[in-house]
């Protein structure tokens, strides 16, 4: 039987999920399954693997995926409620997937730390979050208990989980970054890997994919938030709000709106919203896997913000 996904898009959030979703649907021999928490069952309802299979395809020609970019997020921070990467959670993820699809082809695609923990903040205010910047990178990052549990983005050590457990012809990684480059290339290169034709034509690029809000965008939701919500989303429920659900969803959407064709032409670019001080500490912290990862892609990352610019 063919009924199980040959192709997984594990991760990360923010990471052109969204343009990858587009595409894989836009493919007419791609059968797509988003997100259905079978491989992260502590966050999820309880599924056989019958009942996995049965949302996939046993049909000649046809290639299934299933895209989850929260498979590389398989935690749920305490406090702040948002999804984390922490490299023993995400070996447990890995060896699951190893059991259950011993031939998957992974498709993984990561950004650099800083960029993406400013998207990680802006997807919070949107959930119902409140804390300034600061605060909420303290809290995901560990300053307090000064250990990072919760932001494991050591990306070339969750490869190398990958490599313990799948050949590499079965990885593709790719990079936010190079796919802003060439996106066109990027889309032979994930349809080569998942040994399909270009017969494809998508409307919609990577520019298209669904923004941060802008710096004055995220100041007013975050202060709109305060006396709306009592608490955030938490591991992806609903926030506990003030008001009715649907005035908050309705206020949250009015944001985005207003950030979209007024506020981000007139406010300064989101990566604003981290101190220059709080970013040269990020490249720090991962400064070692990020060198590593540089020796796996065989090119200088510091122009794709991995690596500090040497002064």
């Amino acid at each position: 039987m063919n009924r199980y996904p040959q192709v997984l898009h594990i991760g990360f959030s923010k990471c052109a999920s969204t343009y990858l979703r587009a595409l894989f649907r836009a493919h007419p021999d791609i059968h797509l399954v988003f997100k259905s928490g079978f491989f992260t069952p502590f966050l999820a309802t309880g599924m056989t693997f019958a009942e996995y299979q049965s949302r996939f395809r046993d049909q000649p020609g046809i290639v299934n995926v299933e895209s989850d970019e929260h498979l590389t997020l398989p935690g749920v921070h305490p406090t702040l409620g948002v999804r984390a990467t922490n490299l023993q959670e995400f070996a447990s993820v890995a060896d699951r997937i190893r059991q259950c699809l011993p031939d998957v082809r992974i498709i993984m695609v990561i950004r650099n730390q800083a960029s993406l923990l400013v998207s990680r903040y802006s997807e919070y205010l949107i959930t119902g979050g409140s804390l300034e910047f600061e605060d909420f990178a303290d809290a995901l990052l560990g300053a307090a208990e000064g250990d990072n549990r919760w932001y494991q983005n050591y990306y070339r050590r969750i490869i190398t989980i990958l490599e313990e457990r799948f050949a590499r012809a079965q990885l593709l990684v790719l990079m936010q970054e190079t796919m802003r480059e060439n996106t066109a290339q990027t889309v032979s290169q994930i349809l080569r890997f998942m040994e399909l034709n270009e017969k494809v034509a998508l409307r919609v690029g990577l520019r298209g994919e669904r923004r941060s809000l802008s710096l004055k965008g995220m100041h007013l939701l975050a202060g709109l938030n305060r006396p709306l919500v009592r608490r955030a989303s938490f591991g992806g429920e609903s926030p506990d709000t003030r008001v009715p659900l649907a005035v908050f969803r309705n206020v949250v959407r009015g944001v985005r709106a207003l950030d979209y064709y007024a506020l981000r032409h007139m406010s300064p670019n989101s990566s604003d919203v981290m101190p220059a001080a709080r970013s040269r500490r990020i490249l720090a912290a991962f400064r070692e896997d990020n060198l590593a990862l540089q020796d796996y892609f065989g090119r200088d990352l510091t122009a794709l913000g991995y690596l500090e610019i040497p002064r």
